[in-house]
């Protein structure tokens, strides 16, 4: 994979697969998150909390730096989590997507 298809697939991120994610180089996601305004520091602050789930935040896009995965930051354990409640360490940045969309890309 180039860097320009790398570039290209986080800008078309709310329409890729996470397998087609999976197989961006680590440098790529790095220039991308500098580039790209809307990643936010974990250090800067945390998402809103999601009004159904009191102890979790919205689902958002999180990145550790190597990977990224569909997650929510867990306010009653101080801690980030998968989707599907699996820790994530050392997570670096999130960003807000449509997950509705993404959703609809994993299925097919």
């Amino acid at each position: 994979m180039t860097r320009e298809e790398a570039i290209k697939i986080l800008q078309d991120y709310p329409n890729c697969t996470v397998g087609q994610l999976s197989k961006v180089p680590v440098k790529a996601v790095l220039e991308f998150m500098e580039a790209i305004p809307h990643w936010i520091s974990v250090e800067e602050r945390l998402p809103e909390k999601d009004n159904e789930f009191e102890d979790y935040s919205k689902h958002v896009v999180v990145t550790d730096g190597k990977d990224f995965y569909k997650g929510m930051y867990n306010y009653g354990g101080e801690c980030w989590v998968t989707h599907d409640l699996w820790p994530i360490e050392d997570a670096t940045y999130w960003m807000e997507v449509q997950l509705p969309q993404l959703r609809k890309e994993e299925e097919q």
